[in-house]
């Protein structure tokens, strides 16, 4: 399955396994979508201003006419070099266009499909978590990413260190979700009394045992 949690998606594609030639990127969080696809179609180029080595296509065109990605994957580039392809999120089925480059991946480029909110029957997210040579990342806006990831990522940036105690309190005092365990959208009926923390949690917002 080649599929990741949305707390890893930064870290999956900063070290992408070469293995994966097209990666499904897709969430609510439209920003963050673009964001993840312009830095990858980057660091899968030598010059992201060649329209050459990074080429960008419309989704709505793809899904009227599928084999347009197909063709453009497989085409050489003229002066050789890396390729990117990026398709812009469309509302219309895309999965046609796709499944040829899941069974047999372009050797020459990467192909990056940003897309919205796909639910997890979708046939396009599906195919692409079952397929070997496909990686699908999800994007979800702060509120709902892991906020222990935040954090470290705060920290870090200010070159700071935070021990594991430090990190869980801070992550139960974030705004985003007063009242309930932060790793999740839904709320507890009762937060816990000043300076305890919840008992358990399924859900790995800090690495710390809570109950939501």
């Amino acid at each position: 399955m080649a599929s990741i949690k949305a707390h890893e998606a930064d870290r999956a594609l900063a070290r992408l396994d070469p293995a994966y030639r097209l990666v499904l990127i897709y969430g609510p969080d439209a920003g963050l979508v673009s964001e993840r696809a312009a830095a990858l179609a980057r660091a899968h180029v030598d010059d992201p201003q060649d329209a050459f080595q990074l080429v960008r296509m419309s989704g709505d065109d793809i899904a009227g006419d599928p084999l347009r990605l197909v063709d453009e994957a497989n085409t050489i580039g003229m002066f050789g070099g890396r390729r990117a392809i990026r398709v812009s999120p469309t509302a219309k089925m895309l999965l046609g266009a796709v499944e040829p480059l899941l069974a047999t991946p372009s050797q020459d480029a990467i192909v990056i499909v940003e897309a919205g909110d796909l639910q997890r029957t979708n046939p396009l997210r599906t195919a692409c978590e079952r397929a070997r040579t496909a990686l699908a990342v999800p994007c979800y806006g702060d509120a709902a990413r892991d906020l222990g990831t935040i954090i470290d990522e705060m920290v870090r940036a200010a070159g700071k260190s935070i021990d594991r105690t430090s990190r869980s309190r801070r992550c139960w005092s974030m705004p985003s979700s007063p009242g309930g365990c932060p790793c999740s959208t839904s709320r507890r009926p009762n937060s816990p009394a000043k300076g305890s923390m919840p008992a358990s949690c399924s859900a790995p917002c800090c690495g710390t045992p809570w109950r939501c």
